[in-house]
């Protein structure tokens, strides 16, 4: 096993302890990927990132879509997505994380190890393959089909925030629209019948017995 492997798991691992931990906070009780973002952040001063792979995971949970921040400077938005945070001054301009478009190449590596990561948060790992479909990263089907799966577990999920969850939702169906491989739709339909299924039994085992 590799010293990139140990710290890869090491990594999915502190961050799904994160999005456990926020769940457990009486203030906060659903989260957001800006929570984890500032959680992973604090963990950051404190420990060595010698793969740049907890940065990668702060930089990835760090932009919005234009949807969510309509009113974002088109100049620094790369597809639907943009910076989260941006400060203009008289004389400068701080953006953070960076537009997508100018990501290095070292994140977008650590992103390609971390969306193979099945152990990883589908939430986070939903986001991280959203961007690489984005940036056209190896194969966009590849992963769209990752960024699918973990969205629709995210939006069955009440731990995160409501707002994460239709973000997710919009995001499957542009998705499925931008990619247009039946393949996508078959997971979505294939999700909705799962969750029928459920529904049902669950409503089945409820009902009151014959008299």
């Amino acid at each position: 096993m590799t010293d990139t492997t140990l710290e890869l798991g090491s990594c999915v691992q502190t961050v799904n302890g994160f999005c456990a931990d926020l769940v457990e906070d009486s203030e906060v009780s659903s989260f957001t990927l800006e929570d984890l973002r500032r959680r992973i952040d604090e963990h950051r001063e404190s420990c060595d990132d010698p793969g740049r792979v907890l940065a990668a995971l702060s930089v990835a949970c760090g932009y919005e879509t234009r949807s969510v921040r309509p009113g974002a400077r088109s100049d620094l938005a790369f597809g639907e997505w943009v910076p989260g945070w941006t400060d203009v001054e008289s004389d400068s301009m701080l953006v953070c994380p960076p537009p997508l478009g100018r990501v290095d190449n070292s994140i977008r590596d650590a992103w390609a190890q971390l969306a193979c990561e099945d152990g990883l948060h589908p939430l986070v790992r939903a986001r991280i393959a959203d961007l690489l479909s984005t940036l056209g990263y190896h194969s966009s089907y590849e992963s769209g089909q990752i960024a699918v799966q973990g969205y629709l577990e995210a939006i069955a999920d009440p731990a995160i925030h409501e707002r994460e969850r239709m973000v997710a939702l919009k995001r499957v169906a542009l998705l499925c629209y931008e990619i247009r491989d039946p393949s996508l739709l078959r997971i979505v339909e294939q999700h909705q019948f799962t969750g029928h299924t459920q529904q049902h039994t669950q409503s089945s085992d409820k009902a009151p017995a014959a008299a």
